[in-house]
C-alpha cells in the first residue's frame, strides 16, 4: 500500500517489520527488523513530511505527506486524538496547513 519501501541493508530483503519507539523526553525513531536475516536498524524521525514514516496505524510505512494527501480526515484525527506527538504532530499540522493553502510540501520544494 505504501509507496515507500524499506530494504534491509544486510540481505536486501523488503520483508521488514517497522516498530515505533518514542522516548520519554520527546524524540522518536522507527525500529526496522528484517524478517529474513533478523538484522535491526533504526530510522531516525527527523526528516521532512515527505520522508517521515508513519510508525503505526492503517498508514504505517507511508510518509506523513502521503497520509495528509490521501486522507486529510485521518491526519486531522491524529492531531485531535493526540495520537500524533512531538515532531510527527508538528509535521502533520504544517503539512495539512500547507496543502490547504496549495503550497508544495517536503524537502524537494
Amino acid at each position: 500500500m505504501s509507496l515507500f519501501e524499506v530494504i534491509c541493508k544486510n540481505c536486501g530483503s523488503v520483508s521488514v517489520k517497522l516498530k515505533p519507539v518514542v522516548y520519554p523526553k520527546g524524540g522518536q525513531h522507527v525500529e526496522a527488523t528484517c524478517k529474513d536475516c533478523q538484522s535491526q536498524a533504526f530510522i531516525p524521525q527527523n526528516q521532512d513530511a515527505d520522508e517521515f514514516l508513519m510508525p503505526f496505524g492503517k498508514y504505517r510505512g507511508n510518509t506523513i505527506l502521503e497520509v495528509c494527501q490521501r486522507d486529510p480526515r485521518y491526519a486531522s484525527w491524529l492531531l485531535e486524538s493526540g495520537a500524533a506527538k512531538n515532531k510527527m504532530a508538528e509535521l502533520v499540522a504544517s503539512t495539512l496547513e500547507a496543502l490547504k493553502a496549495g503550497q508544495n510540501v517536503g524537502s524537494s520544494q
